[in-house]
């Protein structure tokens, strides 16, 4: 069968004859894909796997591909699938005996989520100010990127060091770093400040409901394009139409999607409509109290709420990254729009 000859690793969920299922591994794989489905992120399903000692046949930690060709191998649902050793084009020729591990309806809803996502390396948890952070150099103005500072002495919990830098691989002018938990921790004291503040309270709402009604639209025009991208999937899955012609097909589709959710994410947001949520109008204890008890993106998504579609301004350091005393770091970051090379 395609992706797994005979010399092959067991297939997780299956016994050594890849035909009769592993219970327990089984049961793994259909939470998997129903929280996957629900939008959990990879990365904390990889986390969970590795915490509880759940390790892929071969005995090794599970990884992003590792997670990926699980879910998007086609025995999950059932299928007996033969790969032409010429053309190299797969089609269905079979099932498995007995009810499939997973439904042929959530495998397929799995792959498209895979089909349709947009190529490119995903945003580290590490850099909470990612695409926020900007260069304060004249003429710069580009995007600060994350790097780890393995050279310097790692944080007081055994962490390698890390900062933010203006990379002059990536047409950035290398003038400008900062410590990276010093800026999240800059980030959040502004947050607090912004959002604490009742005379930003009129600016953020009516951002909001302009937001909003933005962000239903593309909302509307994204799922319209993943239902294509699933069609096809699906088409594809049941040997309907051939990889090639999968291939010609949902390359715009994909570039569509990609677009689209591009869009989304540029929009500013600045998170609840009144009436949906509570009100703006709380104090910097309660604004201090959401920042600390949310994750990754709850922060972000803060971080956007108060920004408001502008940038955190990074000013160079008098010498190398600067300080990480947050007093030194305030001192460098300003709230402003930046356009390159002005």
């Amino acid at each position: 069968m395609a992706g797994e000859p005979n010399g092959s690793a067991r297939p997780f969920g299956f016994e050594d004859d890849r035909v009769t299922q592993r219970e327990d591994e089984a049961a793994v794989l259909r939470e998997l894909t129903a929280r996957f489905l629900a939008g959990e992120l990879q990365d904390a399903l990889i986390a969970d796997l590795n915490a509880r000692g759940i390790p892929t046949t071969r005995g090794r930690p599970w990884t992003r591909p590792a997670l990926k060709t699980l879910l998007t191998r086609q025995r999950n649902c059932g299928r007996i699938i033969y790969t032409d050793p010429a053309s190299r084009l797969t089609s269905v020729v079979g099932r498995l005996p007995g009810d499939s591990i997973v439904s042929e309806e959530d495998f397929d809803r799995a792959t498209a989520i895979y089909a349709a996502r947009r190529r490119g390396r995903p945003s580290s948890p590490h850099y909470l100010c990612s695409s926020f952070a900007v260069c304060g150099q004249p003429g710069c103005g580009h995007t600060l990127h994350g790097r780890t500072r393995n050279g310097l002495k790692p944080y007081p919990d055994g962490s390698v060091s890390r900062s933010y830098w203006c990379n002059p691989t990536a047409g950035g002018c290398g003038k400008t770093e900062v410590d990276q938990r010093a800026l999240d921790s800059a980030a959040r004291a502004l947050v607090v400040e912004i959002l604490s503040d009742t005379r930003n309270t009129d600016e953020i709402e009516h951002a909001a409901h302009e937001a909003a009604s933005e962000a239903v639209q593309l909302d509307i025009k994204i799922a319209e394009a993943e239902a294509v991208a699933e069609a096809l999937t699906d088409r594809l899955g049941r040997g309907e139409i051939t990889l090639a012609g999968y291939d010609l097909v949902i390359k715009p589709v994909d570039e569509r999607i990609a677009s689209l959710r591009a869009e989304r994410a540029a929009l500013p947001d600045p998170g609840p409509v009144p009436g949906a949520q509570q009100s703006l109008g709380t104090s910097p204890a309660q604004w201090r109290q959401r920042w600390d008890t949310a994750d990754y993106n709850g922060k972000r998504d803060l971080l956007k709420m108060a920004l408001r579609g502008k940038h955190l301004v990074i000013q160079p350091a008098r010498r190398g990254r600067g300080s990480a005393d947050l007093g030194d770091v305030m001192g460098r970051v300003s709230v402003g729009q930046v356009t390159r090379g002005a």
